[in-house]
């Protein structure tokens, strides 16, 4: 061992117990040692080693098919779709549906196939969506584009905003640009801002105070 110490590299498989002593690792097991041996390459030529990769590493796997799924640990790719429910566990994340498996297969695209795949991930994302077509809404979250007036309300609710007026929608559409069609999209605006504007009668030279 002592030989090979700076290498990292022992040339028998009991070698590599003596050197995770040696570095002050745990080895749960007695096939730890075929685990140290692989200890840089994190790489096991058998389905049980993963198992004894996961204690090495200090990871809890659930359930008893865990192997397969520490064996994919790096590249995030399981197999099989009861493999997604397993990377949910893994990562200490909670589906709240059985349909949850499809939507965590897709965790990193945020694309799903299905409409009511959208409402699944609004509750994989701790989102909470106000109306039933929220999945709707979700399905464009990224874009921010809705191609139906009504949607503009939904984004509203789902962005946590508050309109004050119905017509608050069309002023929502144009959130972004801050771009009004008619002089009353401004008041609207305002509103939506937070700011106050004098009332029409302000603008009235009898009312409105001059200097």
């Amino acid at each position: 061992m002592y030989a090979e110490f700076l290498g990292l590299e022992l040339s028998r498989r009991r070698g590599a117990r003596l050197q995770a002593e040696f570095l002050g690792l745990e080895l749960s097991r007695r096939r730890g040692a075929g685990l140290q041996a692989e200890f840089l390459g994190l790489r096991l030529s058998r389905r049980y080693g993963a198992h004894l990769l996961a204690e090495f590493l200090g990871l809890e796997l659930s359930r008893r098919r865990g192997a397969h799924f520490q064996a994919e640990f790096l590249g995030l790719e399981l197999s099989r779709r009861h493999g997604a429910h397993l990377l949910a566990e893994f990562l200490g994340l909670e589906l709240s549906r059985r349909h949850g498996a499809h939507l965590q297969a897709e965790f990193f695209g945020l694309e799903l196939s299905r409409r009511r795949g959208a409402h699944l991930q609004a509750e994989f994302l701790g989102l909470e969506l106000s109306r039933r077509h929220g999945a709707y809404l979700l399905a464009e979250f990224l874009g921010l584009e809705l191609s139906r007036r009504r949607g503009a309300h939904l984004q509203a609710e789902f962005l946590g905003l508050e309109l004050s007026r119905r017509r608050g929608a069309h002023l929502l559409a144009e959130f972004f640009g801050l771009e009004l069609s008619r002089r009353r999209g401004a008041h609207l605006q305002a509103e939506f801002l937070g700011l106050q504007l004098p009332s029409k009668r302000a603008y009235n030279k009898k009312s409105y105070p001059t200097g």
